[in-house]
């Protein structure tokens, strides 16, 4: 591969996480899936490849958050130290 996208489809070590615009991940997308011949039936394939090369992670929505709270005030308290 070459250019911007060029590499590993694992997030490189140390690496910052990102919010990555639809279009720039769209754009990553095309560029993997034109340099594998446009192969058909694999998008999510391609998309899933972008995200992890740009270090995409999904802005978690408010269910999410709500989610994640509950199960932190559900979780055991953590032993303390004398």
């Amino acid at each position: 591969m070459t250019g911007a996208h060029a590499g590993s489809a694992q997030p490189q070590r140390g690496k910052t996480w990102t919010f990555a615009s639809p279009k720039t991940r769209s754009s990553c997308a095309y560029q993997l899936w034109t340099e594998a011949g446009c192969p058909e039936g694999r998008a999510d394939e391609f998309w899933q490849r972008a995200q992890l090369q740009l270090g995409v992670i999904e802005k978690p929505t408010q269910s999410d958050l709500v989610e994640d709270s509950d199960e932190f005030a559900a979780a055991p308290a953590a032993p303390s130290s004398p």
